[in-house]
């Protein structure tokens, strides 16, 4: 029956195949024990998902080729000449039809996941240089790391991608199965990980125009122009629109920026500080009661900065699950 050319069952089994395999088994595995949803946790990861998938696809290809498609030929020609089944070659050749497959869909998965933590890596660093401004001694406020345009671009391309991966697992097979991680868990973890970044994107940049408004409110209440102050106090109020999650507090982008829990409490400190600056435009800038809610307003601006900067560098919450993640 031509030994050559129909495979044992130990034939089938190439080295290639084995290697991936395991490879991809431990790379399910390290994804597992991954501080995610942190985005602390991106770096490493990214790093051991280039490492295995190098591993998996031999020269850097996208997939590995399944060698026996010249057995299945050669089986189907003899079954029709004997017009007898050959069930048990058929079956062998089923079966590792079927573990090349869930090789190269578990490659394609994980090659997904690699681009999500690229896409959330290239978030990382415009908000990170954008705290690291926001809270030095520079005069004057930085740009927001990202603008609601870029923000709205990168949500679809996160969507894209988790279409695709929804597509390659959609109907996993038991191979695919013990190739991957709890895939429910991480795309859980995944959605979480871009709902921290896009929430901490909305805070940073309400956060520095809502310190816009709030000077040049000071600064026309200075002038005498109380109701010019006014409206712009209740602008930046109307600014300090997004509401972090109780269960994102603890989560911060980088080792140098707050926490999310920080900028919750900035923002709470900030509307009660719009709020007696609101006060202190009713009685003229010589009134008690209007110096008095200034200076209250002004010690709450303070206090904003002060939660900022103690979640920073590993002060209050750090923010990740897993210590000294850059």
């Amino acid at each position: 029956m031509g030994g050559s050319l129909v495979p044992t069952s130990n034939s089938l089994l190439t080295d290639e195949l084995r290697t991936a395999e395991n490879t991809l088994r431990a790379l399910g595995s390290e994804i597992s024990k991954s501080p995610l949803p942190s985005p602390q946790a991106i770096p490493q990861l990214k790093s051991e998902i280039d490492n295995h998938l190098t591993t998996a696809r031999p020269n850097d290809r996208r997939q590995l080729t399944y060698p026996f498609d010249e057995a299945d030929d050669v089986v189907d020609t003899m079954s029709q000449v004997l017009g007898a089944s050959l069930d048990p070659v058929n079956r062998m050749l089923g079966h590792a039809e079927r573990r090349y497959a869930a090789v190269n869909n578990a490659i394609a998965y994980y090659s997904r996941i690699k681009q999500v933590l690229h896409m959330a890596s290239n978030l990382r660093g415009p908000l990170r240089e954008t705290d690291r401004q926001l809270l030095s001694d520079r005069a004057g406020l930085p740009q927001p790391g990202l603008a609601k345009e870029s923000v709205a671009n990168q949500r679809e391309q996160f969507e894209t991608n988790t279409k695709e991966r929804n597509t390659i697992i959609e109907a996993r097979t038991s191979e695919l199965n013990r190739l991957l991680p709890n895939v429910d868990r991480l795309e859980e973890e995944i959605l979480q990980l871009q709902k921290i970044l896009f929430t901490h994107a909305s805070v940073q940049r309400e956060y520095i125009h809502a310190s816009e408004k709030i000077t040049r409110g000071i600064q026309q209440w200075e002038e005498g122009e109380f109701e010019k102050a006014k409206s712009l106090y209740q602008n930046a109020l109307a600014v300090l629109e997004t509401e972090i999650p109780g269960q994102l507090t603890e989560y911060r982008t980088t080792s140098q920026s707050p926490s999310l829990g920080g900028y919750r409490r900035a923002r709470s400190l900030y509307q009660d500080a719009c709020n007696q600056f609101k006060r202190s435009t009713g009685g003229g800038a010589s009134n008690d009661t209007s110096i008095t809610a200034t200076d209250t307003g002004l010690r709450n601006l303070l206090k904003a900065r002060t939660q900022l900067t103690a979640t920073v560098d590993g002060k209050g919450n750090s923010g990740s699950k897993k210590a000294k993640i850059p």
